[in-house]
């Protein structure tokens, strides 16, 4: 019934969405001022959410000096719309959903697939860009994994609340177009990504890992097309933390972890089971995501990323639990920590794992009961050596 509600209120929202953007037609004047000097221009096609993402691209456009095409897929389970800007002169403009072939009439430097999720109409996108490919040979496709959306419509790889592992004969998940956008079953889901990854020229992923599950879901695929370029730190200017007069261990959860991929019911459970003696630090997350009975849980809320260090110092945080129960692609969160000089627990995958495991100030536990039982231990460690100082 639950399930039933919620899916009825993302219909609404669509059908709220769709009149928006309905009849919404191409306006060449717009569209000719966004497509000039292409021959220097790099198209990047990416979905219109928030996330990890976004950091990436504005990161890609700055150090290409602005000359690219943003194409964003604008969707809410169907596609509605795309929106199209050339960052170099700042002209954008809003097309209509049956615009895809017409933007790739064009003749690009390069063509950048960053992310399709929440798209529909894949198979459609899938077959303008391998049409484009075999008529400009020349220009570049790549993809980037961002998510596992090439592998799975349940682009987290979350199962039955946790990681699926790819056992997909064991989990026998059942995709629907709320959230899915797709019904498609997993074999034809591999088969339409597999033939689109064989016709690119290169895979880039962010971790080694992220390379180690699009093997293991295509074995036969050439391994030479996967190149691995961990994202550029150099915009963040973190150092390690300087902390004072600390009475005991300060233990924070930081980032938004209110959803089930990030942790939220990991939180739950480390709240219901830890000592009542330890308190928690919520750096990101709310009270009204994050609901406890426990008394010693402070939530700080929302934060100005270019404050995290300051406010990290101002709490005296001094231990960070990173709850994600999905396999990160690369998570800047983790890699920020570290710059910090922060010890940091996380589960044994992902791109979290990879840089945590290698970490001489990072512990990485199987389960939940082993990062409890790994907070217990810090924590009256911590207070022990306090009261003996």
């Amino acid at each position: 019934m639950i399930l039933l509600v919620k899916r009825l209120i993302e219909m609404a929202k669509y059908f709220v969405k769709f009149i928006l953007y309905f009849g919404k037609n191409t306006d060449q004047k717009s569209l000719k001022k966004v497509f000039v000097d292409l021959g220097e221009m790099i198209l990047f096609i990416t979905h219109n959410f928030k996330g990890g993402t976004i950091q990436y691209e504005n990161n890609f456009v700055q150090e290409q000096n602005g000359n690219v095409i943003v194409l964003k897929i604008i969707t809410h389970g169907k596609i509605l719309a795309y929106s199209i800007e050339n960052k170099a002169n700042g002209e954008k403009c809003l097309l209509n959903k049956n615009s895809f072939s017409e933007i790739l009439n064009y003749k690009y430097k390069k063509i950048i697939v960053n992310s399709l999720v929440g798209t529909d109409n894949i198979k459609e996108i899938f077959a303008i860009l391998k049409k484009y490919k075999i008529n400009h040979q020349t220009v570049p496709l790549i993809y980037l994994v961002h998510d596992f959306h090439c592998i799975c419509p349940k682009y987290n790889l979350i199962a039955k609340k946790e990681f699926c592992y790819l056992n997909c004969h064991y989990q026998k998940c059942k995709f629907h177009y709320y959230p899915d956008c797709t019904v498609m079953p997993i074999h034809k889901w591999r088969e339409l990504w597999y033939n689109f990854l064989r016709c690119i020229d290169e895979i880039v992923c962010f971790s080694v890992s992220s390379k180690e599950l699009i093997l293991k879901a295509y074995p036969h695929l050439n391994a030479k097309k996967i190149t691995i370029y961990p994202h550029n730190m150099d915009w963040c200017h973190f150092s390690p933390i300087k902390i004072t007069s600390v009475q005991e261990p300060r233990i924070a959860i930081v980032g938004k972890v209110d959803t089930i991929p990030k942790g939220k019911l990991v939180v739950q459970e480390i709240l219901a089971k830890a000592s009542v003696a330890i308190p928690f630090y919520f750096i990101g997350t709310t009270s009204k995501e994050i609901k406890s009975k426990r008394k010693n849980v402070f939530y700080y809320g929302r934060y100005n990323h270019d404050r995290l260090q300051d406010i990290l110092e101002e709490q005296k945080i001094n231990f960070v639990v990173f709850p994600s129960v999905c396999p990160e692609t690369f998570s800047y969160l983790v890699s920020e920590l570290i710059m910090m000089d922060l010890p940091i627990i996380c589960f044994d995958y992902g791109a979290q794992a990879e840089k945590i495991s290698h970490y001489n100030k990072g512990i990485v536990v199987k389960n939940s009961e082993e990062m409890i039982s790994h907070i217990e231990e810090i924590y009256k460690a911590g207070v022990c050596k306090n009261e003996y100082k």
